[in-house]
């Protein structure tokens, strides 16, 4: 196995904490505002019904989004956890097949990301319409 240097792998888990915390937040985010603006539907008669459902449905999504990225990245750091536990280290060819994959897999967490991002700013134009839509 090749060495890393040890401000490489500190970077690489200051940007996995970085990532950590931004799904830990959006999760808040995606929680509040589907709580309040549920209540708020309810509350305001004037509320449109539909926009208020719209906005639950992508708080919903985003944040199914975000606990999967959670899932993989789990899932992935247990299995490198436990083959590394049992001192099963990968051959070279193998390693390199098994990089490959993560990298393919990250992909497709960073992809979700992105996703729970643009989520974020609909869920926002949302919120505004539903309150301004309420204050007339």
């Amino acid at each position: 196995m090749s060495n890393v240097d040890p401000l490489e792998i500190r970077l690489m888990d200051k940007a996995l904490e970085a990532n950590y915390s931004l799904w830990n937040a959006l999760l808040t985010v995606n929680g509040i505002m589907l709580t309040a603006f549920s209540v708020f539907a309810v509350a305001v008669p004037a509320a449109s019904k539909p926009i208020a459902l719209l906005l639950a449905v992508c708080c919903v999504v985003s944040g199914l989004l975000l606990v999967l990225n959670h899932l993989v990245v789990q899932r992935h750091y247990t299995s490198s956890g436990q083959q590394y536990a049992r001192g099963a280290l990968p051959e070279e060819a193998q390693r390199k097949a098994e990089v490959n994959a993560a990298a393919k897999e990250f992909a497709t967490v960073r992809s979700r990301q992105q996703w729970a991002l643009w989520l974020l700013l609909v869920e926002a134009a949302l919120v505004a319409v539903l309150v301004l839509g309420a204050w007339r």
